[in-house]
């Protein structure tokens, strides 16, 4: 089992914060406002995407850590961060109800 280096958990947390930040403005608009706004979409959709693989580089970088394979894709490494215990179980079913 090797050593987990919390630099790298925290810079992968800083990330979500950051863009969680940046979404902020984002849960002001109408939907309508959303929609006929391009840029906004995209940069929402950019966002969200970064915080996802900030999610599955931590799951995945804590699950090599502690002794254990890698999962084969990016759904898988929810399970197994639940089955683990790196995050609750609801929180690895909700998290991959909202990748479905």
């Amino acid at each position: 089992m090797n050593s987990i280096d919390k630099e790298i958990i925290r810079r992968k947390l800083a990330i979500i914060a950051e863009n969680f930040k940046a979404l902020e403005p984002i849960k002001s608009m109408s939907i309508e406002e959303y929609n006929e706004d391009l840029y906004r979409r995209k940069a929402t959709e950019r966002l969200l995407q970064e915080i996802i693989e900030a999610a599955i580089d931590i799951n995945t970088y804590i699950i090599v850590q502690t002794g254990n394979i890698a999962p084969d894709n990016y759904y898988d490494t929810f399970i197994k961060a639940g089955e683990l215990k790196i995050i609750s179980k609801e929180l690895a079913e909700n998290s991959l109800h909202q990748l479905v």
